[in-house]
């Protein structure tokens, strides 16, 4: 939370120099630049997934919840489709394909997963 209070002090005040602290460190500010691109790059994986998700026909809390989980590479989901008692042989075929695809840009920390579908990886 320290280097939140800090983006939004220097967002209020661009020219004040706020650094965030990490157990009484001072954390550098490409890592903290590179904890946020992780964490919106991971929720708007799992908000994009389940969308698709969706539109495959599941409900909302199934379809968010099979992403978060295949994304995270995590136990069952939630509600009564994939939830403790159910599992994933009754979604459609494509979902569980995407769900196979989800698992593995999980595995790869997503950052490993965008990176090799950038057209700049394959032309170096």
């Amino acid at each position: 939370l320290s280097f939140i209070r800090s983006r939004l002090r220097m967002a209020v005040r661009p020219n004040r120099i706020s650094p965030a602290y990490f157990e009484g460190e001072i954390v550098r500010p490409s890592a903290v630049d590179s904890l946020l691109i992780f964490s919106i790059l991971y929720a708007a994986t799992a908000a994009l997934f389940g969308l698709v998700y969706a539109a495959f026909g599941l409900d909302f809390e199934t379809a968010l919840s099979a992403s978060v989980t295949a994304l995270a590479n995590v136990g069952p989901g939630i509600g009564p489709v994939i939830g403790p008692a159910g599992n994933f042989a009754t979604l459609p075929d494509p979902v569980k394909w995407l769900l196979s695809l989800e698992m593995i840009l999980g595995r790869l920390e997503i950052i490993g997963g965008i990176l090799i579908l950038t057209p700049d990886f394959w032309n170096e």
